[in-house]
This record gives C-alpha cells, structure tokens and sequence, in this order.
C-alpha cells in the first residue's frame, strides 16, 4: 500500500477507503480529492489488512453501502482497532436519519451525505481536512431525542435474530433468506415469528414497514 500526501499539512499520511469497488471509487474520487486535497488513497474490503504501524492514517473512509443496516457490527471492531482515528462514513446520496444517527452514536466522526447546501459542504469539507467532527442541526436534534419504543424493542433482539429481521426489511423473501444463512426455511419462519413477538407486530409486512422506520430513521 502506499503512503498519502496531504496536501494541507505537507504531511505523508494513509488515507484507507473500505468498501469501495471499481465503480464505487472512480465515482467517488473527484469528491475525495476535494475533500482531503489530496489524490492518494489505499482501498481494500477488509479492516483487518489494514496495517497499524507504518505511517499515520489521516482518516478512515467507509462506503456506507458497504456497512448496509450492521452499523453496530462493523463499527465496533473498527474502533476496537482503530481506538483514536478519524472516521468518515460516504454516501452517494441522502441516507436516513436514524442510520446517521447511529453511524454517530458509534463513533464516526463525520457522515458525508444530506448535504443541503454550499455552506454546508465547505463546512464539512474543512472539519474533514482538521480531522474534526462534524454534525449538522438536523442530526444534532435527531441525537438528542429520546429513543422510541420500537428503538427499545428492536434492542431486545439477539444479533441472531437482527439478521434475520434485516433480511426482511431489505425485502428478502424466506426462502432467499433461507439461502444467505444456509438455514431451512422453517426456521426463516420460526425466528420471524420470534423477532414479532419480540417488537410486538403480527406479520412480517408491518415488520418491514416497522423495521424500515427503525433502520432507516423514517419516523
């Protein structure tokens, strides 16, 4: 891998991206380039080949898309290993504000998206570039306010159980989340029924829409 030169500073630096594919990182590499002022990055899928010695990473960028709906999953041990870094979670487009929400809550510095104006990009940009954090109005108010009940009951769920409620919120048929978890379908069924009666809904339609208001931050 090799190092990152930026640009502000005079510094060398790494500047790891994870989760960016081909397309992913030819589509993002104007904007990163603006935002780090700087055109030198290391891209790779996994944490764990991201070397702790050698010399000092800048910031941590993460493909929101690739993190999907397990924030807590992926940001833990990322911060596990990577305790004082700078972290900027990417996304192309507007994410959800309970997802922002939860990307915060798990110790991201910055999430690039639902980015309103000028002011609000050059804001970002500078708090990126001081590996500062940054949280906008909207996400400050959306930290502050109290859980909701499905919040509470959603926590009740074992990561077992949340992956199956996951799958079914991405729309998942049983039989494709049958196929991803290399499970029979009858225990697809057995563990919906168990997530239900968990978040206190009847069929798996309102624990989509539900689910959705609780992964997505649509309420």
């Amino acid at each position: 891998m090799t190092g990152t030169e930026e640009e502000t500073t005079g510094s060398k630096f790494r500047i790891p991206l994870l989760g960016f594919d081909d397309d992913d990182y030819v589509a993002s590499l104007a904007t990163f380039c603006n935002l780090f002022g700087s055109g030198l990055f290391e891209r790779g899928n996994d944490l764990l080949n991201i070397p702790i010695c050698g010399l000092p990473i800048f910031s941590i960028v993460v493909n929101a898309r690739f993190v999907g709906l397990s924030v807590e999953d992926f940001m833990k041990p990322l911060r596990e290993k990577f305790p004082g870094d700078h972290i900027v979670i990417y996304a192309y487009g507007k994410l959800p504000m309970g997802l922002i929400k939860r990307f915060y809550l798990t110790g991201a510095d910055i999430v690039f998206s639902n980015i309103g104006s000028e002011r609000e990009f050059v804001a970002m940009r500078d708090a990126v570039r001081r590996r500062n954090g940054y949280k906008s109005d909207a996400i400050r108010k959306a930290i502050s306010m109290s859980k909701s009940d499905l919040d509470g009951r959603y926590e009740l769920l074992t990561p077992r159980l949340r992956k199956y409620v996951d799958y079914t919120i991405q729309g998942d048929s049983v039989k494709e989340i049958s196929c991803k978890l290399a499970v029979k379908e009858a225990t697809v069924t057995s563990m919906r029924k168990k997530a239900l009666k968990i978040l206190g809904l009847r069929h798996a339609s309102e624990m989509i829409r539900e689910g959705t208001l609780y992964g997505y931050g649509l309420k």
